[in-house]
This record gives C-alpha cells, sequence and structure tokens, in this order.
C-alpha cells in the first residue's frame, strides 16, 4: 500500500487585526492491491488507486475580544480508479470519482 499527502496552507493578517485570510492546497494519494477472500480461496483483487486534490480559501473577522466569524469556500476533486477485479484481469466493479465544493460558515466564542 502506497499513501502520498501534501498540504500547504498560507495566512495573511491584514493591518487591521481583526481580519485575517487563508488559503490552502491538498494533494492526496494512495495505490494498492490486496485479494479478496471467498472462503478459502482468493477469488478477486480489490485495487485501491484514487487521488484527492483540494482548493480551500477563507477569512476570519474578529470582533470584541472572543469572538469570530469564519467563512469558508472549497473545491474538493475525487478520482478514483480503483475497484474489484478477476483473476484474469477484467474489473468486476468500479468506484465513483466526484467533485464537491462547499461554502461553510460559522460563528466562534473563546472562553
Amino acid at each position: 500500500f502506497k499513501y502520498n499527502s501534501l498540504n500547504a496552507q498560507a495566512e495573511y493578517t491584514f493591518p487591521r487585526p481583526n481580519l485575517r485570510a487563508y488559503a490552502g492546497l491538498r494533494f492526496i494519494s494512495a495505490s494498492g492491491k490486496f485479494p479478496a477472500l471467498s472462503g478459502v480461496r482468493i477469488t478477486n483483487l480489490n485495487v485501491i488507486d484514487y487521488s484527492q486534490n483540494g482548493l480551500q480559501v477563507g477569512g476570519v473577522i474578529a470582533f470584541k475580544k472572543q469572538h469570530e466569524f469564519v467563512l469558508d469556500l472549497g473545491v474538493l476533486k475525487y478520482n478514483d480508479n480503483g475497484g474489484v477485479f478477476n483473476s484474469t484481469g477484467t474489473r468486476l466493479t468500479t468506484n465513483s470519482s466526484f467533485t464537491n465544493a462547499f461554502i461553510r460558515g460559522h460563528y466562534e466564542f473563546r472562553f
């Protein structure tokens, strides 16, 4: 099994101390093979082969001393070439690939 991950994020605080912005990238990939057991015999091969790439940007507005509002925007692309293969190499099942986009806002209070 092979797994790779790279994450990078940068944050900038504006001259006004109550305003911050950030952006981040994420790259993940994994691959591997292992047998699918049926009773005592090995009948199929499970294959893991995916990559995930993501971009996230956001900002934070701090007001008063312990209060913040956070807004995140992001896109995540998941590409999967894995599945279940029989002993001759024919693909029996596939795994889905997808793209997600999100907007998330939340309020934080710190003691």
